[in-house]
């Protein structure tokens, strides 16, 4: 298992229940910038691809299965 965040965890189980980077960023008082970066990072981390996008629902599957967010 991946070690994530405390940061990334806040970020994941914010995309998890739907909110946009740019709510994020509100809600954590960051930047868009920085939560796309962080969205970006943890997608590479996992590897989470299909071709060359990148795939946020492949992700949210993943670490959902996994017990990431319980």
């Amino acid at each position: 298992m991946f070690k994530l965040t405390n940061r990334e965890l806040e970020v994941l189980k914010l995309i998890v229940k739907g909110f946009s980077s740019k709510q994020i960023a509100e809600q954590l008082n960051r930047s868009s910038y920085t939560i796309e970066e962080k969205r970006k990072i943890m997608l590479e981390r996992f590897r989470m691809f299909e071709g060359e996008e990148q795939n946020m629902f492949s992700l949210i599957h993943f670490v959902t299965k996994q017990g990431y967010l319980e």
